[in-house]
């Protein structure tokens, strides 16, 4: 299988042959900031200064996990944010990195310096073990909030590959092949409550195009697919939008989305595909525990998922 860079380069070249002027996208039921999505998603390629070398992980045992949270909303209280990160380096444990699905904090610099010095410091209590991917809420980009956002951490598009013992590099310029040795993870940005123009008709097609190659594919995004209950306070993507992407998810045989927004947990299976929307870490919304997904990816290809809740 090629290098990620190589991988990763493929859905960057497809975007820079379809970009083209396009209307702002509407916002749907959720409350947003000053910036589309579309702005955003040229930003996360175009001027990240991000090494997409951080997204590309090497796991020493054939079974390997991470970590899944949404909605911290992190203010003063980082304590729940710790206990993630102490998770994710956890000595006995092979994790590869935990994801975070949105609205990591409330909008207000001194809330990000928080989070940023929190992820500092697990950066430089153990660097090869310890990494960390969000994606934007919605509560993310307002006020400004995406400038707080990608001062941190740059992109909230992208992919991750994983990959296990027998994986063969062939380098940057080497063939694409099915390759079981290799998993792929997919992170979308979903705070105006809509993937959006250019997501939906240059990134997704790019990632789609190399999931073929891949064992296992998980999607990461803020919005809900579904809700827990017809009465909640949430919108889902616009219809149309809602369809295509079922459609193609199960298509193209994702083996899970997970899905914050709506601080409900719910889980369920459609056109193959398992969908799975996480409670909010946050101690604010959930004063009693919060929810940790820890999901386990086996050497046979079965996958584990164990919910664990702190305090």
């Amino acid at each position: 299988m090629v290098k990620k860079t190589y991988i990763l380069a493929i859905a960057c070249i497809a975007t820079t042959y379809c970009l083209s002027s396009c209307d702002k996208v509407d916002p749907t039921g959720v409350l947003i900031g000053h910036t589309s999505v579309d702005d955003r998603v040229k930003q996360s390629y175009y001027v990240s200064k991000k090494d997409r070398s951080d997204f590309e992980r090497e796991s020493k045992n054939d079974d390997y996990s991470f970590l899944v949270v949404a909605d911290s909303h992190t203010t003063t209280e980082t304590r729940r944010l710790n206990a993630l990160f102490e998770m994710t380096i956890k000595p006995d444990e092979n994790n590869m990195f935990c994801a975070h699905l949105g609205d990591l904090a409330e909008t207000q610099p001194e809330y990000y310096d928080n989070v940023k010095k929190l992820v500092d410091k697990f950066e430089a209590k153990d660097p090869n073990k310890f990494a960390f991917y969000p994606v934007v809420g919605n509560h993310d980009v307002t006020r400004n909030g995406w400038s707080l956002f990608t001062q941190i951490f740059q992109s909230s598009t992208y992919a991750v590959a994983v990959k296990r013992p027998g994986y063969i590099d062939y380098g940057e310029d080497g063939p694409l092949h099915k390759d079981d040795k290799q998993d792929l993870f997919l992170f979308f940005d979903t705070a105006n409550g809509t993937f959006g123009k250019r997501q939906l008709e240059e990134v997704l097609p790019a990632f789609m195009a190399i999931r073929q190659y891949f064992r296992h594919c998980f999607v990461f995004t803020h919005g809900n697919f579904f809700r827990p209950r017809s009465n909640a306070y949430s919108a889902n993507f616009p219809r149309e939008e809602l369809y295509f992407l079922l459609n193609e998810f199960s298509k193209n045989n994702i083996t899970t989305v997970f899905c914050g927004h709506i601080h409900k947990p719910d889980d369920r299976v459609y056109g193959g595909v398992r969908y799975i929307t996480l409670d909010a870490l946050s101690e604010r919304n959930n004063p009693s525990k919060g929810q940790i997904l820890k999901i386990t990816c086996k050497g046979d290809g079965t996958v584990v998922y164990d919910n664990i809740y702190v305090k």
